[in-house]
């Protein structure tokens, strides 16, 4: 028999979008890569991860090329911009059903990403996502962006819900943090390592092992292979626990 315990439900769903919902690390870090060479630098494993993944553009530039002019860093931002728009958009894979499926249950949903407004269009037009995410958090949004929490606050904020009643999508330990800081649930996508240790409560490849189950009283659990269920909204008897492992 199952152990059940207690745990939070969830109202709000956010993701991260490079990442968790199109696949785009290794367009972003061969990008970097051919950048870099052309200023004469090598950016490690652990660069990438610091400095790129899940941070705003601009500022990547600034800490890895701290020697260029303003005028520079915004002529390489530019470049690195127009590099990543110019590949083919391929989702994460089962990311689009599970959006599917939350969308008719009517969960509240936010894309948070460190990606301009431009670039989140292109991949909510793309992927035909225009009626999902009830809130759309990009680099244009914050004074600050990830690691620091705030773009996961003000995508709560949007939704009008609680950062600790919401689970979040990441892929990129600047992307748990911000997550983790803000209060939030956080799952981590992909295989980058470090992830548990930064601070999320599990780590799946990508969405094809979730599960979603519709339930009596109107909530969607969303289940792994192993048996771990996060459910959102309230049953009509009140706030019982919703999250259970096999």
């Amino acid at each position: 028999m199952a152990a059940f315990v207690p745990a939070r439900f969830v109202d709000a769903l956010l993701f991260d979008m490079d990442g968790v919902v199109v696949d785009s690390r290794r367009a972003v870090e061969t990008a970097w890569h051919s950048m870099a060479a052309r200023f004469g630098r090598t950016i490690s494993a652990v660069e990438m991860e610091r400095h790129v993944h899940g941070r705003v553009g601009m500022e990547s530039v600034a800490e890895l090329l701290p020697d260029l002019s303003p005028v520079q860093r915004r002529d390489v931002h530019e470049a690195l911009v127009t590099s990543f728009r110019s590949g083919e958009l391929v989702p994460i894979a089962g990311v689009l059903s599970l959006l599917t499926r939350v969308r008719s249950s009517g969960i509240p949903v936010a894309l948070v990403t460190g990606a301009s407004n431009v670039t989140a269009l292109r991949v909510i037009r793309t992927f035909g996502l225009e009626d999902v995410f009830g809130a759309v958090v990009t680099q244009q949004d914050v004074h600050q962006g990830k690691p620091h929490p705030e773009p996961y606050l003000q995508a709560c904020a949007l939704l009008g819900v609680e950062a600790d009643k919401t689970l979040v999508f990441e892929d990129a330990l600047n992307g748990v943090r911000s997550a983790v800081a803000a209060g939030a649930h956080c799952w981590g996508v992909g295989s980058t390592v470090g992830l548990i240790e930064a601070g999320a409560e599990k780590q799946i490849e990508d969405f094809q092992a979730l599960d979603c189950e519709e339930l009596l009283d109107g909530r969607l659990s969303i289940a792994t292979d192993s048996g771990f269920r996060v459910g959102h909204g309230r049953s009509r008897h009140g706030a019982a626990p919703l999250i259970s492992r096999s």
